[in-house]
């Protein structure tokens, strides 16, 4: 299986070798097959969101809280984060399912009644470094592929 060697050093990294164990097979297809129910989960409703408070550390008052999502799978159950972020984040999901998240914020997305109140006024979303610089990138890459956007460099 070359191409399951190939991807294993690639996931491990850059300049490896890697030989060939029968439990790759198995790990690649389990890759594969998530990644496939991961295309369909959006449009099966399957991500919720769960929410916890958030404290100021000087007198433990409630702040806020912090939405974080979660995937009902159909056969594998309620997939935490780490289970499926870095696959959404190779694929380019991310992006999709970050859009889902702003907007299940935005409507209330089952959000509990009388949850803290933000004392710093409005709500805030925050989002890791990388996922803001990725965006950059792609918005700006399309700015410069758009016919008429100005730029001298095309």
């Amino acid at each position: 299986m070359p191409t399951s060697r190939c991807n294993r050093a690639k996931w491990d990294g850059k300049n490896r070798c890697v030989v060939f164990e029968s439990g790759m097979q198995d790990t690649i297809q389990n890759r594969m097959e998530l990644e496939m129910d991961l295309r369909d989960a959006l449009a099966n409703n399957e991500f919720f969101l769960v929410y916890q408070p958030t404290f100021a550390l000087s007198d433990m008052s409630p702040i806020g809280v912090e939405a974080l999502i979660r995937w009902k799978h159909p056969t594998r159950g309620v997939l935490q984060p780490e289970d499926f972020i870095p696959l959404l984040e190779e694929t380019g999901l991310i992006t999709e399912i970050g859009r889902w998240v702003l907007r299940s914020l935005r409507s209330g997305g089952g959000m509990a009644e009388g949850r803290p109140s933000d004392r710093h006024g409005g709500e805030r979303v925050r989002t890791p470094a990388r996922h803001r610089s990725a965006h950059r990138r792609r918005r700006e890459r399309a700015r410069r592929q758009r016919p008429g956007s100005g730029s001298a460099h095309g």
